[in-house]
């Protein structure tokens, strides 16, 4: 008879369905590690229509911060990112902005615009009411958005008190004190009120930024209550399924952040107090708590914090039934720790795209000479320098082409800006000095006076002697 296949699985004289679960890619992850943002329908019945960083708690964002603060790997790489973006300083060049200005000559001299390029310079160091220059203010903007992905920059524009002129300034904002407020629109779907930014030291107390500065993102301006007109930059790092906030990329190995400081505080604590116990003591006897409690004092004093590891602890009795009972506790976990620590340090720089020796971290195997860090060193800054250049241009066309219209210098409208070279590897030791420098330039270099046109004949009859005098000495050591 045919066999007609089913379900059942026969055990023994048991028939017994089988179930099967499918787990699902992602199943497993906690929800507190989903970063989400709030819906526009949530937005819409919200107090304010403001939309937090994350939609997360405060103490999400404290986390962040602490994190920030207290890894060193993560702080020295947007420290590196920073000055290597930064280095080199503005250099301005005459022509067309736009896409295809690669295919121009940036680094021409501009001549017949001294005094445009004066005023302008005098503007870039003057940025703002504290007198700094623009790349004080950049560089803390991109600092914000190394280290949670999103900088705000507030242009203010305005006319001077008592005929004082106009004057257009460029701030920065604390991207940790900032919300986003969400577009309004009518019935129809079209857009009445575009996003603005509030900037607030309590979002925690004033949840509907009745006491926030409250800004239009640009293109939009805002006219203030002080005569003023402003206007926020919003600088992010795509995120994916966000729509008015950006992420940090470390972000991605934010488990590898905490694990660095983790064994950090770990050995801080154990050096401390031993982070758990390395022994159990239990001293028998007749005490009543006052006496308890200081025989406990007088021995946490005497075996804890540092200097005071490796200590005999001694007991003179009368009578062996009050003898101590102590138990050593073995630790093993430093070499794991250690091994942990290494790990950490490599995510961490694989997840912002850096480079072990440009974090300060030799490879085992590697040749001692700078060819590796000098490749890496390329890599880097092809693949994640340039682009953060870019944007930070970005935002400073935007800056000046405002400004050269409010202040009405038209000439700034055809400057193009780049930043210079910051190659961090001198090219010294490839360059032949006689190539390149004159014999004066050589002898100033090592403290030597420099010739008249005498001294340099002599020096080179001198020279051509003793090269002869070789040459001669030389063919008679023959046969």
């Amino acid at each position: 008879m045919k066999t007609q296949r089913t379900n059942k699985k026969i055990v023994g004289n048991v028939a017994s369905f089988e179930a099967h679960k499918v787990v699902m890619m992602g199943e497993g992850v906690l929800a507190d590690d989903r970063l989400r943002e709030m819906k526009d329908d949530a937005i819409a019945v919200s107090g304010g229509g403001w939309v937090s960083y994350m939609s997360k708690t405060q103490s999400f964002l404290d986390g962040v911060m602490a994190l920030l603060e207290n890894s060193g790997t993560l702080n020295a790489i947007i420290r590196d990112k920073l000055t290597l973006m930064l280095a080199g300083g503005l250099v301005v060049s005459k022509g067309r902005k736009g896409v295809l200005r690669v295919l121009r000559k940036l680094w021409e001299q501009l001549t017949g615009q001294e005094d445009e390029l004066q005023s302008l310079n005098d503007f870039l160091s003057d940025i703002n009411k504290d007198s700094e220059e623009v790349l004080d203010v950049i560089e803390r903007g991109f600092n914000d958005f190394l280290s949670g992905g999103n900088g705000f920059f507030e242009m203010i524009k305005g006319e001077g008190v008592e005929g004082t002129g106009r004057f257009f300034w460029l701030n920065h904002w604390d991207w940790t004190k900032c919300q986003i407020k969400a577009e309004k629109r009518d019935k129809d779907g079209r857009i009445v009120q575009g996003r603005m930014v509030g900037i607030n030291d309590d979002w925690q107390k004033d949840t509907k930024g009745d006491n926030a500065t409250v800004v239009a993102l640009y293109p939009e301006w805002t006219e203030m209550d002080d005569g003023t007109q402003r206007s926020v930059i919003h600088v992010k790092d795509y995120l994916r399924g966000f729509k008015y906030w950006g992420g940090a990329e470390w972000f991605a190995v934010d488990k590898f952040v905490e694990l660095e400081y983790r064994v950090g505080l770990y050995n801080v604590s154990k050096l401390k107090n031993g982070y758990k116990p390395s022994a159990i003591i239990q001293l028998f006897g007749s005490k009543n708590a006052t006496e308890a409690k200081k025989v406990v004092a007088d021995i946490t004093n005497a075996f804890t914090d540092s200097g005071n590891n490796s200590k005999l602890f001694v007991q003179v009795l009368s009578d062996e039934r009050y003898k101590a009972n102590i138990q050593v506790l073995e630790d093993k976990s430093d070499g794991n720790y250690l091994e942990l620590t290494k790990l950490a340090v490599q995510r961490i720089v694989t997840g912002t795209r850096w480079a072990m020796s440009m974090a300060g971290v030799e490879t085992a195997g590697k040749l001692g000479n700078n060819q590796q860090p000098r490749a890496e060193y390329e890599k880097v800054n092809n693949m994640v320098i340039n682009p953060l250049r870019k944007k930070a241009i970005k935002v400073i066309d935007i800056v000046v082409d405002n400004a050269a219209e409010w202040l009405e210098e038209k000439a700034w409208d055809e400057m193009v800006f780049a930043f210079g070279n910051n190659s961090v590897f001198s090219l010294i030791d490839k360059i032949d000095v006689n190539a390149v420098l004159s014999l004066n330039e050589r002898r100033v270099m090592i403290g030597a006076e420099a010739l008249d046109d005498d001294g340099k004949k002599e020096f080179f009859n001198e020279k051509q002697n003793i090269n002869a005098n070789n040459t001669n000495d030389f063919a008679g050591q023959g046969d």
